[in-house]
């Protein structure tokens, strides 16, 4: 059974928080959270947006949060949590140590068991197939110059986050995520902020 959100900016809305409470007991706040900061390879658990989604979660009612760094520390420790938040950053960085660390073999066991696990823009990226689009669209972000684009693929959904807030910025960006779409013969969900899928066992709802 498949216990996913995934999400452009975390839990940020009510109709957001409340697809997050159907995967979690009802009432129940002692959950032991984690969040993997990784994703954000110089301030990592300091980051603002790091800071934040911790904060979002204590103003939910829940206390047992930690930060893990895949990175550096043991992937094994991911077991003792409830809920595991990939968060969001940069989708080749995160992807690079989710690989190397192991950690993606042992998401996926953890997934296939029941684990609620939540995505945020480059965690949710991740949780998809592959990084095909972003290789695509922003090339100088692999600075890995990794050839194997394959994620987690926990879900054959691809996602743009953040679409509406980027589209603002870059007037052409739909113009290059359809042509990724045509060449590749893929479809990509084009999420805003405001806006999630919830994964509940082979059920898939778009939220906002």
């Amino acid at each position: 059974m498949r216990r996913l959100l995934l999400t452009a900016y975390g839990l940020c809305t009510e109709e957001i928080r409340n697809a997050f409470f159907k995967l979690v007991p009802k009432n129940s706040k002692n959950l032991n959270i984690g969040i993997i900061s990784t994703s954000q390879p110089k301030l990592k658990e300091k980051h603002p947006q790091m800071i934040s989604v911790k904060n979002t979660f204590h103003e939910m009612g829940y206390k047992n949060i930690e930060f893990i760094d895949i990175e550096v520390e043991d992937k094994c420790k991911l077991k003792k949590f409830d809920v595991i938040f990939l968060n969001g950053g940069y989708p080749f960085y995160l992807l690079y140590h989710l690989k190397n660390s192991g950690t993606d073999i042992l998401l996926n066991e953890l997934i296939d068991s029941g684990k609620v696990v939540i995505g945020l823009s480059a965690g949710s990226i991740a949780l998809g197939p592959d990084n095909n689009m972003c290789n695509y669209i922003y090339p100088e972000d692999n600075t890995f110059e990794v050839t194997d684009l394959s994620a987690l693929n926990t879900v054959d959904i691809r996602i743009y986050p953040h679409y509406k807030e980027h589209y603002g910025r870059d007037p052409k960006l739909e113009e290059k995520i359809k042509e990724f779409e045509l060449k590749y013969d893929y479809e990509v969900t084009r999420l805003n902020n405001d806006q999630a899928i919830l994964v509940f066992d082979d059920k898939v709802e778009k939220i906002g």
